[in-house]
């Protein structure tokens, strides 16, 4: 496992994807969380570092919530009951 480096905003520190350090290791997989996901500071997003190692030739498994999808949405909205992709307050 590779340590996540830390990326600071708005006073906090939250934990990200070290893409140069997991370059540097050489695995043989790469297993990445979240692909819709955007970095809070706004500067980068997960498919971003997943297109980056695979680009230096890495193997990478990687999922994504489909709710994030927008092309997505209105068939998901027509399973759970969200119409326009937000939750709803009973």
């Amino acid at each position: 496992m590779i340590p996540p480096k830390l990326v600071e905003y708005r006073g906090r520190s939250f934990e990200e994807v070290d893409v140069d350090s997991i370059i540097l290791e050489e695995p043989d997989l790469v297993l990445i969380d979240e692909l819709a996901h955007t970095y809070p500071d706004g500067s980068g997003k997960r498919w971003e570092d997943v297109a980056a190692l695979l680009e230096a030739g890495l193997n990478v498994i990687t999922n994504v919530n489909v709710a994030n999808l927008v092309s997505v949405r209105e068939i998901r909205g027509r399973a759970d009951g969200r119409r326009d992709g937000r939750v709803r307050r009973r």
